[in-house]
């Protein structure tokens, strides 16, 4: 299952192209949208038009080391506290499986090839293919409506089979809705029928017309469960049996009844930090408290094992092994699924996901491509509460690879653990070791260049997890700006930038909307919109509200817990002292090797890029001309933006100005110094103020000086959550009050 930027797999699209691209110089796919036909193609096999060469495996792979692969997924899964994980690789040369940490945690089981584990959106490629042999055996044809079969659909008439299959059809994601995560997180042992399901997502209104655009959708797959259970008549499980796992010898994999929460033995117990929707939406972040207390043992995962995955359906409710996927894969993508005839109708189904980036993925009909050169990787991943997948294969290369964690998500990037994890292992597979130097280098050389896009995506919910009043009303709406993350490699990596949409009130709005640009650095829009709506800022126009490069729901998000809890440590510290500055300064080195090390280029985190993204935002838009309000850091960001973009700027408003000559973070302590100085010296002149404080610089002093040697604990409550519970008085914590 997934969330709405996809995390099972449009997530997976950019590690493999930095990964793969390190083997090769070329990119893009030509495949064209397919047409069903019963003529063949006699021109090239099945597996060649997949990119999948019968021939010997190009000079391109390493000698899988078990020794090393076992080290690598021992000390991954220990950094990122997983409970376990298992890989499997077969190349040419054989098949190596390595198992690491547990099954189940206060246990030492460790997971194997035979672990069973619940696979999520992998079950996608399975209700795939039945529906293909349906249509081979003229039970269905790919371009009947949807409304042949289910009842009830929007626009039902117009959707074809193979828009589902592709998705293509503008249908609500039934797993974005906090209906499902509450339902997991509450009541785990609920039973969903698929018809309860498109309920949820047929309350909401459609995102865009059939074959209009692509959008991942968990829907599109409920409904082709339930088209397959009528044209088949059986059971989906039943189905899935009859002409998958007992044909290909699967006995460890089966779609559960829709009453049963268990997995055979033996299996993987799965977990999760926090609610549910942190694996079906990815919201909420976790605080750096939580992310914290977790590496300090304070917060454990919770059991989801026995969650009832009738949820998932045909989107994602089978259970498997990784021995059991790595023969599905070879089946699938080898031909020993599909006749010849549909065998290539399935290779060319894919089309690309993006217009604006043919280099990047392509799905198509329950499977995913991407190739960069030589290399094409026929994929799929799943996510679901627990648990987190990958399977690929490379057929050219002979190279089979399937990964599996019992903990879906990374507590310190929100990324998914699996998918992460495979980005390592290829690095273990391919010469020219991916997702390296090599390969950064490579991806900005290979990648065509791409201009600023935005996409709509629904409003993140919460906004802010526990902190109700900053939820966005039903009005609003939101997306995401795709820019280079560096524009001095602009065919390099890319980065998402959140915007948030206010409407104006008036039924006749100003022609030029105002765009908010906040303070900080690092303050993010989307917080700030609640208290300037209520303050009627929207009252006459459009008001666009941008989380900056690094923060809050932009991507990545750059968050740096090592430093927060530095920064607790720094309250009961002196604060000059030496060892205070030597632990600020090494929590800031932490957090830096850490991105740095993810591949993230921290040098472009910087108020020009901040700049030109507000600038593509504007074009991406559409929008001639709009007025720029930047507050604190804003101020400085909105002067750059004048300086360096000013096309299409009707109006500038600078408040709490912050000169664009001045490093603000320099002065810090030195300004708010300055201003205690100030309120000493008009105190003293004024003659009441000076009466009534003979003393009031001294006793300031005094006062800092008893605070730093017996610190006073005060119990806080309420927001922000960011804030710990009990607070130190000092020092520091004037320090902290008199930059606010």
């Amino acid at each position: 299952m997934t969330n709405p930027t996809r995390r099972s797999g449009g997530a997976i699209a950019a590690v493999i192209l930095l990964a793969l691209s390190a083997c090769s110089g070329a990119s893009g796919d030509p495949a064209s949208s397919p047409a069903e036909s019963p003529a063949e193609s006699p021109a090239e096999s099945p597996a060649e038009s997949a990119g999948q060469s019968a021939g010997a495996p190009a000079a391109v792979l390493k000698t899988v080391d078990p020794a090393a692969l076992q080290a690598l997924v021992d000390t991954t899964i220990t950094d990122w506290l997983i409970p376990g994980a298992v890989v499997l690789v077969r190349t040419p040369q054989g098949e190596v499986t390595v198992g690491s940490g547990t099954t189940e945690l206060g246990t030492s089981q460790t997971p194997d090839a035979r672990t069973h584990f619940r696979i999520a959106s992998n079950t996608k490629t399975m209700t795939s293919a039945v529906i293909l042999q349906l249509a081979q055996e003229g039970k269905l044809r790919l371009d009947d409506p949807v409304s042949a079969y289910v009842a009830g659909v929007p626009g039902g008439d117009t959707i074809t089979v193979a828009q589902l299959l592709q998705m293509r059809t503008g249908l609500y994601n039934y797993t974005n809705s906090p209906i499902i995560a509450d339902s997991l997180d509450h009541d785990p042992a609920r039973a969903w029928a698929p018809q309860q399901l498109l309920d949820i997502a047929f309350g909401q209104p459609v995102n865009f017309a059939p074959g209009a655009a692509f959008e991942y959708s968990n829907t599109n797959y409920v409904l082709l469960g339930m088209i397959i259970e009528k044209v088949d008549g059986r059971s989906l499980a039943d189905s899935f049996q009859a002409r998958l796992f007992g044909p290909l010898g699967m006995t460890d994999t089966a779609l559960p009844a829709d009453s049963d929460t268990t997995l055979p033995e033996p299996y993987a117990h799965g977990y999760q930090y926090g609610s549910s929707s942190v694996a079906l939406f990815g919201e909420p972040q976790y605080t750096p408290e939580q992310v914290a207390a977790a590496h300090a043992g304070g917060w454990s995962p919770t059991d989801v094992t026995g969650v009832n995955h009738s949820f998932a359906f045909a989107a994602g409710g089978v259970v498997s092994t990784a021995s059991d996927l790595a023969t599905w894969m070879d089946a699938l993508t080898g031909g020993a699924v599909l006749d010849h005839h549909y065998q290539q109708l399935w290779a060319d189904s894919p089309q690309v996901e993006n217009p604006d980036n043919p280099a990047g993925q392509w799905y198509g009909d329950g499977i995913t491509r991407q190739t960069i050169g030589d290399i094409t990787l026929t994929y799929h991943g799943g996510e679901t509460a627990g648990y987190n997948s990958f399977m690929g294969v490379d057929k050219a290369n002979g190279v089979t690879l399937v990964v599996w964690t019992n903990q879906a998500v990374n507590v310190d990037t929100m990324a998914q653990t699996a998918n992460s994890l495979m980005v390592k292992v290829l690095d273990l597979i391919y010469l020219d070791p991916p997702g390296g130097a090599a390969a950064t280098t490579s991806a900005a050389e290979s990648t065509a260049t791409q201009p600023a896009a935005f996409a709509e995506s629904p409003c993140p919910r919460p906004n802010m997890a526990g902190l109700p009043a900053f939820d966005f009303p039903s009005t609003m709406t939101c997306g995401y700006l795709t820019v280079p993350e560096n524009r001095s490699r602009p065919n390099g990596r890319t980065i998402k930038v959140f915007v948030a949409r206010a409407p104006a009130v008036s039924a006749t709005p100003a022609a030029d909307p105002l765009v908010v640009l906040v303070g900080g650095p690092g303050g993010a829009g989307s917080i700030s919109y609640a208290a300037m709506t209520r303050q009627g800022v929207n009252a006459d126009r459009d008001v666009y509200f941008v989380d900056q490069r690094g923060t809050l729901h932009s991507d990545p998000l750059l968050n740096c817990p090592e430093y927060d809890t530095a920064v607790n440590d720094l309250a009961s510290m002196p604060f000059s002292s030496d060892a205070a500055t030597a632990h600020e300064v090494e929590s800031v080195r932490a957090c830096r090797d850490r991105w740095a090390a993810a591949g993230v280029d921290l040098s472009a985190y910087n108020t020009a890029e901040n700049a030109a993204d507000i600038a593509d935002l504007r074009v991406a838009l559409g929008i001639d001309q709009w007025d720029v309000y930047g507050v604190s850091y804003g101020s400085k960001l909105a002067a750059v933006l004048l300086r360096d973009h000013p096309e299409g700027i009707r109006s500038v408003v600078l408040d709490s100005v912050s000169p664009p000559n001045l490093n603000i973070v320099q002065h810090w302590w030195s300004a708010p110094a300055s201003s205690f100085a100030a309120i000493f010296a008009a105190c003293a002149a004024q003659p009441s103020c000076a009466a009534a404080y003979p003393h009031l610089a001294s006793d300031f002093d005094d006062a800092v000086n008893r605070l730093t040697s017996a610190p006073v604990v005060v119990a806080t409550t309420g927001p922000p959550a960011r804030f710990a519970d009990q607070n130190r008085a000092g020092m520091r914590m004037l320090g902290l009050l008199a930059r606010l």
